[in-house]
């Protein structure tokens, strides 16, 4: 903190020592130059007051831009200051660049003593420049002409690359430098904005040397100037907040280690909030653990009263802005041993508790003070953050099994997935199930049985190396993975655990002999899925217990039954699709501000004639990409031949990605036009799914629906890659609407960043009245579930909303 308090000084040193030059270089130049030039043969003059009321004006208005930590102002300044080149007495010029501005900085809040010099400065040197500039390149006195029109743009160039340059110079002082390609960006653009606020004042002030009354007419252009020019930064602040929340979501979900990731998150906040500070602080219930990033980087354990003042500021659910000297005595203490004078505070809240707190302090750049935009950022990135930080302890509280401390079924099923994914390499899975376990149970009592699978678990580890992963898969079953081997190790380890389970387990004092069946399978990396090598292991075990106890069996692929083989479940399917067994139901979607049904969503079923209705979650899982075309061809040609029988606005159907070929010969069978047909498309289809592909489809005039939005950890990316016009909630959100605090503010944070990239929003699984009326608060128009309606084979006419 000592050097850290030592290069501030030095900082507001160099900066003073920057202020009293551009003061000094002003006041001389105005003082020997431009008080002796005298001013253009025009008809009308303008006060230097009036002027002075035009640069206070157009200080009121501005839009920031923002380089780095920083930020610096983008306003019609030129507008004023053409009028006056022109209109007014040259000295009279710099005086009301100063005064102007002086007057509305002064009384706006966030401007320090240094800030408000230093701009004052600047304004007072950028307008001595112009006039100086102009009246060498056409001297007055003279009428307002071409050479006159030509020298004042020069004029206004000099002037502003002068103030460009100078709060370059005064960033790269504090903050130690700026890259110089986004220099000359930036440069460029503050130029291409001086140019044309130049051009559009050089033609009013034109019309008002003639007639000054006709000034009024510069008013629309230039507003529409400065509308412009706010929607353009606002637009670019939107991405910038799109693009922040999607760094931090890929931050908070790529590794394990809770320090980097921490510190990764507050280096983008810090960068994006333009903040001194930024820091995350961990509550427990003694204190906390606080990780910081400022002057330095820090992760540090934080006192109980200090962590009683931060749980104080955020009693609310939503975040505050705090200023040191008006608030808790405690809070203000913690604040001002950091040097922060004015801070964002905002809770990091977990699924179930309040995980931590997230403070930023002092806003630094042009625009020093936080506004309600930044509170909305706060809320969803600690929103975000909690609930990601509290995934990643329940993912690490959940990767073991409680009782015997093996591996659990999660991790399990997630290593053999990545020993799969290699590109080369062989994966073995043992399978193992404890004989006569259940007898056990009954015999001794639970705590008996307990104290066997313990047992067991610790003589399977005993049995295989360390880089293996055991694992108790639930139950009295365990399975082992091994990495680079083939069956006959396989069956070596599975020997040494039968070996060691040969001897008896001593439960209460007495001994328990416990015997296992072991099943194995073998496959080359990327040949199999997760689920079908465990399936094989897990056949051949129960071939070894059918052998007869303490027996190893390997899997081969005759003792998979045909009908466990998937075949006659394929053909069943495409008898049925032959038959029309395969049908859609129709759920509607409505809006939730007048209960009007403005859409239905298509949903497979399949009439079985020995199983009844079967939903298409129970005969798709499984089907092959053919299988699941030909599903979908089905299910559309009946949505889209009901929608164009007129009895629905629109019609949505969830497809795993059909070709704009085929949807054009449905759409052209079925006569429906297709602006009325929305394609649903899960995270996984849309993410694999070509962009191009998706493009063919919109350019028919189908729209894309993103489906389940939420629901996996790449929605953002998705969101912003693919050309989406729907976003349709995951039903996880849509679960805790009605409910305040946490989970309301999470569903908030969906609807909100679904809304930001443009798109529709449709909310799902909405069940209960409470739910309802939660999302129409929060601005989701359009929902769907069983409260709404049900999916029927005929599609409703209305929705049962009051």
């Amino acid at each position: 903190m000592v050097w850290s308090r030592v290069d501030r000084r030095l900082t507001r040193l160099t900066l003073g020592g920057l202020i009293a030059a551009t003061a000094v270089a002003a006041f001389a130049l105005w003082a020997a130059v431009v008080g002796d030039l005298v001013p253009y043969e025009v008809d009308a003059r303008i006060p230097w007051w009036a002027l002075a009321a035009g640069f206070a004006l157009t200080e009121r208005f501005v839009v920031h831009a923002h380089v780095r930590g920083s930020a610096h102002s983008l306003s019609l300044s030129e507008v004023p200051l053409v009028l006056g080149l022109l209109l007014a007495e040259p000295r009279h010029v710099v005086i009301a660049a100063v005064a102007g501005p002086a007057l509305v900085l002064v009384f706006t809040r966030g401007h320090g003593f240094t800030r408000l010099c230093f701009n004052l400065a600047q304004f007072g040197l950028t307008a001595t420049l112009a006039t100086i500039t102009l009246h060498a390149l056409a001297p007055a006195p003279s009428a307002i002409g071409p050479v006159v029109w030509a020298s004042t743009l020069v004029a206004v160039l000099a002037s502003s690359l002068a103030a460009t340059a100078l709060v370059f110079v005064a960033i790269g002082l504090s903050e130690g430098g700026i890259p110089s390609r986004r220099l000359a960006r930036m440069m460029g653009a503050d130029l291409f904005v001086s140019m044309t606020n130049a051009c559009v004042a050089l033609a009013g002030a034109t019309i008002a040397a003639q007639d000054l009354r006709a000034a009024w007419l510069l008013a629309p252009p230039a507003a529409m100037l400065l509308v412009a020019y706010r929607a353009y930064v606002s637009e670019r602040a939107k991405h910038r907040s799109l693009e922040f929340l999607y760094g931090v979501t890929r931050s908070l979900s790529r590794g394990n280690d809770l320090e980097p990731e921490l510190l990764d998150l507050l280096r983008r906040t810090r960068a994006s909030f333009r903040v001194r500070a930024a820091e995350i602080v961990l509550l427990s219930r003694d204190g906390g653990l606080r990780t910081a990033i400022g002057p330095d980087e820090v992760m540090v354990e934080v006192p109980s009263a200090d962590a009683a003042a931060l749980r104080h500021a955020v009693y609310a659910d939503h975040a505050v802005l705090v200023d040191r000297d008006d608030c808790d005595p405690a809070l203000g203490r913690y604040l001002a041993e950091r040097g922060i004078a004015h801070a964002l505070v905002a809770p990091v809240r977990g699924e179930t508790r309040l995980a931590g707190v997230m403070v930023l302090g002092d806003r630094i750049g042009a625009a020093t003070s936080f506004d309600d935009e930044d509170l909305r950022l706060i809320e969803a990135l600690a929103t975000h953050a909690g609930l990601s930080l509290e995934l990643d302890r329940l993912e690490r509280e959940a990767q073991s099994d409680p009782l015997t401390g093996l591996a659990n079924r999660t991790l399990f099923m997630r290593r053999v997935e990545e020993s799969l994914a290699r590109p080369s390499g062989m994966a073995t899975v043992l399978f193992l199930d404890l004989d006569d376990f259940k007898a056990i149970n009954d015999r001794a009592g639970h705590a008996a049985g307990d104290a066997v699978l313990v047992a067991a678990a610790a003589r399977i580890e005993a049995a295989v190396r360390p880089v293996d992963v055991a694992a108790r898969m639930g139950g009295d079953e365990f399975a082992v993975l091994l990495e680079d081997v083939d069956d006959h190790h396989g069956e070596q380890v599975a020997g040494r655990i039968l070996d060691l389970f040969a001897e008896p387990v001593t439960v209460d004092g007495e001994s328990t002999w416990v015997r296992s069946s072991v099943g194995i399978a073998t496959v080359a990396a990327g040949s199999l899925r997760a689920e079908e090598l465990l399936r094989q292991a897990d056949v051949a075990m129960y071939r070894a217990k059918e052998a007869g106890k303490s027996q190893v069996r390997v899997w081969f692929p005759e003792m998979q039954p045909a009908a466990e083989s998937g075949e006659s479940g394929r053909e069943e399917l495409l008898a049925a699709l032959e038959l029309g067994e395969v049908v859609a139901h129709f759920q509607p979607i409505v809006s939730l501000v007048d209960g009007a049904v403005v859409a239905v969503e298509a949903l497979a079923r399949w009439r079985h004639p020995r199983r009844g209705l079967v939903g298409a979650a129970s005969f798709v899982r499984d089907a092959d990409a053919d299988l699941l075309a030909a599903v979908d061809r089905e299910v559309l040609a009946q949505a889209c031949a009901l929608a164009a029988a007129g009895s629905v606005p629109a019609v949505h159907v969830n497809v795993a990605g059909l070709d704009a070929g085929s949807v054009r010969q449905v759409l052209g069978a079925s006569g429906l036009e297709p602006e009325r047909l929305v394609l649903e498309l899960s995270e996984g289809a849309l993410a694999s799914a070509p962009v191009h592909g998706l493009e063919a489809l919109r350019a028919l005039g189908v729209r894309i629906a993103f489906d389940d939005f939420g629901s996996g950890l790449g929605a953002l990316e998705v969101l912003r890659a693919r050309p989406v016009d729907i976003v349709k909630i995951a039903r996880p959100f849509v679960d805790g609407a009605g409910r305040p605090g946490h989970e309301r503010s999470v569903l908030s944070m969906a609807v909100q960043v679904a809304t930001m990239f443009g798109t529709q929003v449709v909310a799902q699984g909405i069940e209960r009245e409470d739910q309802r009326e939660a999302l129409a608060a929060l601005g989701c128009e359009l929902g769907q579930g069983y409260l709404l309606g049900r999916p029927l084979p005929q599609a409703p006419v209305h929705a049962p909303v009051s």
